[in-house]
């Protein structure tokens, strides 16, 4: 899905008002009642007599909006985190947003910067506990993305078909509003760029029903407590006679990266290329070997007769993983990630 809407409203060069500046064509003076317009209102404004710069907040007003018109032509539907969303959601690479927002297969999450600085406070103010810990592993995950493209544009999420994420930006001109006021107006900006019935994604019920209040769809961004993340004892054995609680046992005894490999692996049920599983986990061949090869020595560790569900398929170069047992797993390694951000 392209951007359209109000991506058009972002003025053609036009004849400028009486003693405006160069931005000020008809369309111009439009575009300084819309959201976008508030958003640039410092740099649209005409200048002053006495500006040490006249020149320059037109410019960079003009440059922006370059950068927003090639931001709104970008296919995919667009979804707004807030902070809370990051810290107390389920990790974001393992939700399925096409399937969770029932949106095309093509999405795109667009964080705005003052999240990125909130998760910068936490990294920094809470060193001991969960939130700090996840805005850590939050922010690191951001930097090894956002690191392989060039600055402003999308980065593809390995684990998630269809799925970018990218930071939206703003200048030093730009006015800031309280934080959660701030977020909301910055998933209006994208709105009114896009033309599109923009997501804004929070845990948080006091964002939602203010969200909400301005006109945003709003996401509650599920948590790992919610009973759809969570698969308990009640749930019948796999083929093979994989249980919950076997499930448990066995990612319990992985290190961290065996259990995001096996997440890959289990996501991908029931069958994954040599080539795919490499591209997606995001580590040398190497390395990865040496993590399949413990993942094969933990499958000794389960009880006999219960048939470890992942199976490798030499001649065609594929794992082929039993779906039920996959979800099995994949609920158990929720349960561990949860029990890791409450230590």
């Amino acid at each position: 899905m392209t951007g359209q809407g109000s991506a058009g409203a972002i003025p053609a060069r036009g004849r400028a008002a009486p003693g405006g500046s160069p931005m000020s064509s008809t369309s111009s003076w439009r575009l300084l009642a819309s959201p976008l317009g508030q958003h640039l209102g410092p740099a649209l404004r005409a200048p002053k007599p006495g500006d040490p710069d006249p020149v320059r907040p037109p410019q960079a007003a003009r440059d922006k909006l370059l950068e927003y018109k090639a931001f709104a032509s970008r296919d995919g539907h667009i979804v707004v985190p807030d902070t809370s969303a990051l810290v107390r959601g389920v990790w974001f690479e393992d939700l399925d947003w096409p399937a969770e927002l029932k949106l095309s297969p093509t999405v795109r999450i667009v964080v705005p910067i003052l999240v990125v600085e909130e998760l910068d406070r936490l990294k920094d103010r809470e060193r001991i506990t969960k939130a700090g810990d996840r805005a850590r592993r939050v922010l690191r995950r951001l930097r090894t993305l956002c690191a392989a493209v060039s600055p402003g544009h999308p980065a593809k999420l390995p684990q998630r078909t269809g799925v970018t994420i990218e930071v939206l930006v703003d200048d030093d001109w730009h006015q800031r509003r309280p934080n959660d006021a701030e977020i909301i107006d910055q998933a209006l900006l994208v709105k009114a760029l896009t033309g599109q019935d923009v997501r804004l994604v929070c845990v948080d019920a006091a964002m939602e029903f203010r969200a909400r209040q301005h006109g945003l769809t709003v996401f509650a961004m599920p948590t790992h407590d919610d009973a759809r993340a969570v698969l308990t004892e009640a749930t019948p054995p796999a083929p093979g006679g994989l249980t919950a609680a076997l499930a448990d046992r066995f990612v319990a005894q992985l290190t961290p990266t065996a259990v995001e490999v096996l997440a890959v692996l289990c996501r991908n049920a029931p069958q994954l290329t040599y080539e795919a599983l490499q591209a997606q986990v995001g580590i040398g061949r190497q390395r990865l070997g040496g993590v399949l090869t413990s993942l094969a020595a933990a499958r000794r560790r389960l009880p006999r007769g219960v048939v470890y569900p992942i199976e490798r398929d030499p001649e065609a170069r594929r794992y082929r993983i039993e779906p039920i047992a996959a979800e099995l797993l994949l609920a158990a390694v929720d349960r561990a990630r949860v029990a890791r951000d409450r230590q």
